[in-house]
């Protein structure tokens, strides 16, 4: 026999003393929705009308809804419903027969008697009879038989979730979930007389509608492991090759069409050097993806080889779009020495000892600052001290010096996720005595 519908009632609130009211109440809505009255967002709704002002029953209900989910015992219950109620009489023969063939306790065969209404009663009695219940085996076989496509759908469209939370092993947790998902669609629909090719269809598409539910849920701000950013310059930076001097510059390319001159068969580029903001016009041959390969075209060009390539640069405007993790774990090794993070965090106790008079004058400055301004603060002012600056800069390919400040506040903006423009307005109105003149001239400029 199976468990008592009032055994797991009372487990599921925690030993609370319930008025004979509210039991009632719950026991007659866990048998609505086992008999499927009721779904799961009425069920919820339900537990919360019932009981407003006590989280801790309610989300014991609700975790007892899950585990009827994943067993049989709510099928079960259902079809000793539907045989009671195709009886001529409810006797206690009946409910004795029923309890055997449905290995439902007696008791619980009473509250359904007594908790369903005449016209429920009558609505059950007029559905067909259940089939029987799916065994381990038919269950182990239906879910490896829909487990490429579980697989498929993990590779294909929770990737980016597997790949940057530090939570996830990889990705058999998330093919677990669907496969846990894929159990419930089977229980749900078990006791209704389809076939089995229509079963793998709805559990296919569950499983489906499962995972963009996952992946939804990684961008909710209740949660948000992951942060996605998205960007898109009005340039794109690239590197242009002076095979005259073999000088290597940055330059910024235009995506607008009339900053193009088309010559034969050359196509010549208006172009902006990134330094010096001079305008230079040069084939587009000459531009290069990378830095490197720049020199390695400069290199065959000296030694007098061949230094063609098949593809051009894009000159499309670049763009960013990816997902970011907002948590990272202490144990997490930063460097290469394997050093953690929690190794890193510096000692309050040890800190507290110093001196005010040893403290940097930038430590003061940064501390003034509201949280975004201070984290772009200390990125310019000690840019190699800056570990999780340092390891997204090497993971994007951010290339800057100390000197170069222009192009360290670029990254600094890129990594913290705001624009220069804001960033400048956030700028203007912070106190003037934090800064110096020449300061405050180049936040102003």
């Amino acid at each position: 026999m199976q468990e008592l519908l009032c055994t797991r009632v009372h487990r599921a609130v925690a030993h609370t003393e319930l008025d004979d009211q509210s039991y009632n109440r719950t026991t007659r809505l866990i048998i609505l929705y086992s008999c499927r009255f009721i779904g799961s967002r009425d069920y919820r709704k339900a537990v919360k009308w019932v009981f407003p002002h006590n989280k801790k029953i309610r989300t014991g209900l609700m975790d007892l809804k899950d585990d009827l989910d994943y067993s049989i015992y709510k099928n079960d219950l259902y079809r000793a419903a539907h045989y009671l109620c195709t009886q001529p009489k409810c006797t206690i023969e009946a409910m004795k027969a029923a309890s055997k063939i449905y290995k439902i306790e007696v008791e619980d065969l009473l509250l359904l008697k007594k908790l369903l209404s005449i016209a429920e009663k009558r609505t059950i009695a007029a559905l067909p009879a259940a089939p029987g219940t799916y065994s381990k085996q038919q269950v182990a076989a239906l879910i490896k038989h829909i487990d490429p496509i579980t697989r498929n759908i993990v590779f294909r469209q929770l990737a980016f979730i597997f790949n940057h939370d530090p939570m996830m092993e990889g990705a058999d947790d998330l093919i677990e979930q669907l496969r846990t998902q894929a159990i419930k669609v089977i229980r749900e629909y078990e006791v209704a007389n389809i076939t089995e090719d229509h079963m793998i269809k709805n559990t296919v598409v569950s499983v489906q509608n499962h995972a963009v539910n996952i992946a939804e849920s990684f961008g909710r701000s209740k949660r948000q492991p992951l942060m996605r950013t998205s960007k898109r310059d009005t340039f794109r930076e690239v590197w242009y090759l002076n095979i005259h001097d073999f000088a290597i510059t940055q330059v910024k390319v235009s995506p607008n069409p009339k900053l193009r001159i088309q010559k034969g068969d050359n196509l010549y580029v208006m172009v902006q050097d990134c330094e010096t903001d001079d305008v230079l016009l040069v084939q587009c041959k000459r531009l290069y993806e990378t830095q490197c390969e720049a020199e390695t075209a400069a290199s065959l060009r000296k030694a007098g080889k061949y230094s063609k390539r098949k593809r051009y640069v894009d000159l499309s405007p670049q763009s960013f779009d990816e997902f970011q993790q907002t948590c990272i774990s202490i144990d997490t090794a930063l460097d290469e020495e394997s050093v953690p993070l929690i190794q890193k965090i510096p000692d309050e106790l040890a800190s507290a000892d110093l001196s005010a008079d040893t403290t940097d004058e930038s430590k003061h400055l940064v501390n003034r600052l509201t949280p975004r301004l201070r984290e772009f603060a200390d990125i310019i002012l000690n840019p190699e001290g800056n570990d999780f600056f340092i390891e997204w800069s090497d993971k994007t390919n951010k290339i800057f010096s100390s000197t170069e400040l222009k192009r360290l506040g670029k990254a600094a903006c890129d990594y913290i996720g705001i624009s220069k423009p804001k960033l400048k307005m956030e700028l203007k109105l912070t106190s003037a005595n934090l800064w110096s003149q020449e300061a405050r001239n180049l936040i102003v400029r």
